[in-house]
């Protein structure tokens, strides 16, 4: 269940290893290992809609930021920075490649 909830497949095989180790018998150890990815679908599905939900709604309050207004107070605002002399600091990808006009 802690996987799916995370939405982090590596989980998977530390439950299957833990579940190895009990001291109970093959048969129950099996039905266990066997119910990892039905848990793992069901909960991923929960995870992945707490992340969404959690994100935009409380992430912000934690971090004290209204993000309507943030939004509203730089519009089109360039948010590369800068470093010495003006320069942009940060690279940013480029797209290189033959032109699609139809002009040349």
């Amino acid at each position: 269940m802690l996987a799916g909830a995370f939405t982090e497949s590596t989980v998977i095989g530390t439950a299957g290893d833990a579940i190895q180790r009990l001291s109970i018998s093959a048969e129950q150890k099996t039905a266990l290992i066997n119910n990892i990815p039905v848990a793992y679908a069901v909960t991923y599905l929960v995870g992945t809609a707490f992340i969404v939900w959690f994100i935009p709604n409380i992430g912000p309050k934690l971090m004290g930021v209204n993000l309507k207004e943030r939004g509203q107070e730089t519009p089109g605002q360039d948010f590369r920075v800068r470093g010495a002399g003006g320069r942009c600091a940060v690279h940013l990808p480029e797209l290189r490649g033959a032109s699609l006009s139809s002009d040349e």
